[in-house]
């Protein structure tokens, strides 16, 4: 039916503009490499608090306007777990901008 058809070309565009709105983010947060938690190999840095870090990707931090900083030795994963952190705000739900 035709209200079927345009139901499906109503959600097709909704998610169209919901990939570019993404990537316009992403684009505009000019990360040096887009990294994700998932691969990061948290049993290489023990010290990491896996749990904390999972909890920051939920990104509430951001909306409670708190600062996050990571502190350590070259080669322990800090740009590795910011960016990931940042492509997690970026395709945060809400008002959460990559700015």
């Amino acid at each position: 039916p035709y209200e079927e058809y345009l139901l499906r070309l109503t959600e097709l565009e909704v998610s169209t503009r919901a990939a570019n709105a993404l990537a316009s983010r992403i684009r505009q947060a000019s990360f040096p490499v887009e990294k994700e938690l998932d691969s990061y190999d948290f049993s290489a840095s023990p010290s990491i608090n896996k749990q904390k870090i999972l909890e920051l990707s939920r990104c509430e931090w951001i909306a409670k306007h708190s600062n996050t900083c990571f502190i350590g030795a070259p080669g322990t994963g800090k740009t590795h777990v910011s960016t990931a952190l940042g492509m997690a705000a970026c395709r945060a739900p809400g008002n959460h901008r990559c700015r």
